[in-house]
Formats: C-alpha cells, sequence, structure tokens
C-alpha cells in the first residue's frame, strides 16, 4: 500500500475515533498516560493531521541527508527525553492541549477541513517529495510512516483511556508501524534483546519497547 493511501485512510478512522461519544464524555477526566487529559490526548493525536499541510507546503533548502523514519524517531526522542517529566514530554503535553482547543466540536471541525485538503494535496505528490520536520530531512513516505505510527499508538492510547474499542487499520499499515517499531527497537535496546524478546520467552529482557 502506498504510505499515501495509508496515510489518508489512518486519517479518516481518527477523525472517527475523535468524534466518539466515549472522548466526548471522557474530555476532561486523566487518561492513561501520566500527567495527560483525554483532551490533551486527543489533541496530540489530531496534531498528526493538523500539522501536516504546513509541512508538506513548507520551502526546503538543500542540506543535511535525508534521514529515515526510524532516525527520525531515534533522534526526535533520545533516550533521556522519553520519560514524562522531561522538558520535551511536558511540551508535548502542552501542544496537545493546545490542538484540543475549545473541545470536541472545535477539534473536528478544523481535523475535517485539514483532511478534506489533504486529500487532494497529497495525492498530488509524489511519496519522494522532500519536507522538513524538526530540523530534520525526509522523504513524504517516510514522513507519513513517522505519522502512522504517531496515530496507531495514540489512538490505542485513547481508546484504553475512554474504555473504547481501538480503530481497525487496514493490514498493510499495521505492517508497516510493527516493522518501523522493530528497528526503532533494535537501535535502542540492540540485536540480542530484540531477538530474545520475540523468539524466546525464557530468555527475554524486561524491555524490548521502541520508546
Amino acid at each position: 500500500m502506498p504510505a499515501i493511501d495509508g496515510y489518508l485512510r489512518c486519517a479518516h478512522l481518527v477523525r472517527e475515533q475523535l468524534a466518539a461519544p466515549e472522548v466526548r464524555l471522557s474530555w476532561d477526566s486523566p487518561s492513561v498516560l501520566a500527567q495527560w487529559t483525554v483532551a490533551g490526548l486527543a489533541g496530540h493525536l489530531a496534531r498528526s493531521v493538523l500539522l501536516l499541510p504546513g509541512i508538506v507546503a513548507a520551502q526546503v533548502d538543500d542540506g543535511d541527508p535525508l534521514v529515515s523514519a526510524v532516525e527520525y524517531f531515534v533522534s526526535a526522542l533520545p533516550d533521556a527525553d522519553l520519560h514524562s517529566g522531561s522538558q520535551i514530554a511536558v511540551g508535548v503535553r502542552e501542544r496537545g492541549l493546545e490542538a484540543a482547543g475549545s473541545g470536541v466540536e472545535d477539534l473536528l471541525t478544523r481535523v475535517d477541513v485539514v483532511i478534506g485538503d489533504l486529500e487532494t494535496d497529497l495525492r498530488a505528490r509524489p511519496e519522494g517529495h522532500v519536507i522538513t520536520a524538526l530540523g530534520m530531512r525526509l522523504t513524504l513516505r517516510d514522513y507519513l510512516m513517522t505519522r502512522l505510527v504517531e496515530m496507531t499508538v495514540h489512538a490505542d492510547d485513547l481508546a484504553v483511556s475512554v474504555s473504547a474499542p481501538a480503530p481497525s487499520f487496514p493490514a498493510e499499515v499495521e505492517q508497516m508501524v510493527v516493522s518501523t517499531l522493530a528497528l526503532i527497537a533494535l537501535r535502542r535496546r540492540g540485536f540480542p534483546a530484540v531477538v530474545r524478546g520475540l523468539a524466546r520467552a525464557e530468555r527475554a529482557p524486561g524491555v524490548i519497547t521502541a520508546f
């Protein structure tokens, strides 16, 4: 599946999840993530849609080499900044709340407009189109892979937070996300830990997560 098709399908699924009555009822409640409200988590999830038009349209200067989706995550989220009290984590929570706006209807209105624009804009661009995000240069395909990881991971967080089913993502998207997460885990944990965690329960280390 082309990354653009997978991304747009997931964007629609996330939009449906944000509109679920369980999200509306739990909007101001704590989420399953430490120090996150449901509203902040919903806003963070929506940012994978809301920020994309500006990123795709921005002028990109020639310069640093292109990085992969895996390298993007490893650079953007160093181990020292993965805990909830880090400066990066605090900033992410604040931006999620800001994106949430005044409530579900406000958020959905903005998401709907952006998805409509992306349906035209993304399909008009090659997946090799180069963008800049967090000071790194990526192809559009690789950046959309990072958004698929973000959307699927946080859609599950939101579903658990409001006691509702998670979206059913396309099988091709699930495979792309799992492959990306496995490669991030490989970079963070090392080959022996990942192999043992996946294949040898009796020798599995305590943690082989990507984040």
